[in-house]
């Protein structure tokens, strides 16, 4: 990953700017499915603790955009603050990534058998 923070590249590796660009790409793509299913799946077809998952997802996605423009303006004055930032939008990912791995189970479930 230091090779991407450095901007250095090395052997096929990804500028910085790409790989941030290819994180938040992820990110949208993930975030556009959970809100589509997040908008279309009734809250009464999650168990509770399935629910429980999908609300501290949204609750961590709220949290990384509130801290985004802070942790922008502080990588740009320090590497180790790119290095967060990329960290954070990862670990966002995953997260979305999972809930909606979840939403998609919960959707085959309910869904009327043909």
């Amino acid at each position: 990953m230091s090779e991407i923070i450095d901007g250095s590249g090395g052997a096929g590796a990804p500028t910085f700017d790409a790989a941030v660009r290819g994180a938040v790409g992820e990110l949208g793509e993930t975030l556009q499915r959970f809100q589509s299913l997040y908008e279309t799946l009734p809250v009464e077809s999650y168990a509770d603790e399935e629910w429980v998952q999908i609300e501290r997802a949204a609750r961590e996605l709220e949290e990384m955009v509130s801290r985004g423009e802070d942790a922008y303006a502080a990588a740009e004055l320090d590497s180790q603050a790119w290095y967060d930032v990329m960290e954070q939008l990862q670990r966002v990912t995953r997260k979305l990534s999972e809930a909606v791995a979840l939403m998609e189970s919960v959707r085959q479930r309910t869904a009327p058998a043909s």
